[in-house]
């Protein structure tokens, strides 16, 4: 009878052994925070790859607790944890769900182990290694109680790294714990609203409306693209754009719209990829007291008179092909900060006087000083009388000429001032290039003064600088 109660106590201790082991388990990592290790049912540290059938990260349940009325540290509902490998009072004592296979441990042995386990969960133990009271939160998915059938658990396989599951599906190791999914980074280049630097249209103009009608309206910072096509009308800009915000008129099409007469009053004007001819002279006109005008990518010609007036400030004529004018000049210019680039400026053949670039005294004396002509190709300006630039006017100063090619020219390229005259103070002239010229390529009159360097002379006619001042200094 003795021996039955024995064996009845022993199954009974392994029995309460079975159901408090879990929360024995969660009782000392709370306490210790050691890392658990999972044991095989053969009692030694496996890991995923050990057996193709390894034991699940989450120990079989009890029939008699279900794994829904299991608590977590952390307040949710979860499985038991892990099987633990945990130093007691200096001696390695194994715990793990494969105990009645180990085969060999006595009866007394388990009876005490058994004792000492209980007297550690429900009395606590300062000996246990780390010292350490401060909890620690377990968490993990809820077990469908079936073993081999549980959700992936937060227990680490031995040497601490969890597996976890890639993009791919695949296990990969990933430290101690599973990594969260990283945030793409906000430093990312995100996609241009407007990848090609175009500026959008903030009106559209078809073919057969009014573009002086949509003009009329424009505030700072519009836009308005204008079909192509003949719209036979002249088109004033009154409206002014500002500083960043200018008012833009431009092409929408490969085609160019045409019109007969561009009058620029207002400021901060671009126009673009415009085409200007007709019966106007002239056939463009930028008033005194505009300022900040670009007229760019566009084509005049066929004029009776003048291609263009520009009496404003901070003025740019730049890519743009200029052809076929009266008895008069490509361009009539007055005023500060003109700059004139890339632009193509042939076939002007008169009988009179004929100029690319003419300034003189006028009743309003307005002088031109710091101008710019560069990049521009001129060719085949052709007459008795025609120049390249012809100026004749006191008090202008800061011409720049570089990068320029002049090419069959009838008369006198340059000239610059007149005797008895200021001329010009301070002209650069620099890298261009001066083919069959008919007379002098430059002349320096009045009171002209500058350098001239680094240009190349071929079939002039006359002087390559004739420094009839005797203040340009030729190098």
């Amino acid at each position: 009878m003795i021996r039955w109660r024995l064996i009845f106590a022993g199954l009974l201790f392994l029995f309460l052994l079975y159901i408090v082991m879990p929360f024995g388990a969660q009782r000392i990592s709370a306490q210790t925070g050691v890392t658990p290790t999972l044991f095989c049912l053969s009692g030694e540290p496996c890991g995923p790859s050990d057996n193709p059938n390894p034991m699940s990260p989450v120990p079989p349940v009890s029939p008699f607790v279900p794994s829904a009325i299991v608590p977590s540290i952390s307040g949710t509902t979860t499985p038991p944890p892990c099987i633990t490998n945990t130093t007691v009072r200096g001696s390695n004592h194994r715990h793990h769900d494969g105990l009645l296979s180990e085969g060999g441990g006595g009866l007394i042995k388990l009876f005490l182990e058994l004792l000492l386990f209980i007297l550690q969960l429900f009395v606590g133990n300062p000996g246990i290694v780390g010292n350490s009271t401060a909890p620690v939160a377990l968490t993990g998915a809820p077990s469908d109680g079936i073993q081999g059938n549980a959700p992936a658990s937060p227990c680490p396989p031995v040497g601490g790294v969890a597996p976890s599951n890639d993009a791919a599906g695949a296990a990969s190791p990933t430290g101690d714990s599973a990594s969260a999914p990283v945030p793409p980074s906000s430093d990312s280049p995100s996609p241009s609203s407007d990848a090609s630097g175009s500026t959008s249209c903030t009106k559209t103009v078809e073919n057969g409306s009014s573009i002086s009608d949509a003009v009329g309206g424009a505030q700072a910072g519009d836009t308005i693209c204008v079909k192509g096509g003949n719209y036979a009308e002249e088109v004033n800009i009154t409206s002014s754009g500002s500083d960043g915000k200018p008012i833009t008129l431009k092409n929408a099409e490969s085609t160019l719209p045409v019109v007969t007469h561009l009058d620029i009053s207002g400021s901060y004007i671009n126009v673009l990829g415009f085409e200007v001819t007709g019966d106007s002279n002239p056939l463009v006109q930028i008033e005194q007291g505009a300022t900040n005008v670009t007229f760019k990518d566009g084509k005049i010609h066929d004029g009776p008179g003048n291609g263009v007036k520009t009496y404003g400030n901070y003025v740019t004529f730049e890519n743009n092909d200029l052809t076929a004018f009266g008895n008069e000049d490509a361009f009539r210019i007055w005023g500060d900060n003109l700059t004139f680039r890339n632009n193509h400026i042939h076939d002007i053949q008169n009988p009179g006087h004929n100029d690319i670039w003419q300034t003189y005294q006028t009743d309003t004396k307005i002088p031109v000083t710091n101008l710019l002509l560069e990049g521009n190709t001129i060719e085949n300006n052709t007459g008795g009388n025609a120049h390249c630039l012809m100026l004749e006017s006191d008090g202008s100063n800061n011409f720049t000429v570089k990068n320029n090619t002049f090419t069959n020219i009838g008369s006198h390229c340059f000239i610059l001032g007149k005797p008895g005259e200021s001329g010009v103070a301070n002209v650069q002239f620099e890298n261009n290039t001066f083919n069959q010229i008919g007379g002098n390529a430059i002349e320096c009159q009045g009171q002209t003064s500058g350098t001239i360097t680094g240009n190349t002379f071929n079939g002039v006619g006359g002087q390559n600088v004739n420094n009839a001042s005797g203040q340009c200094t030729v190098n």
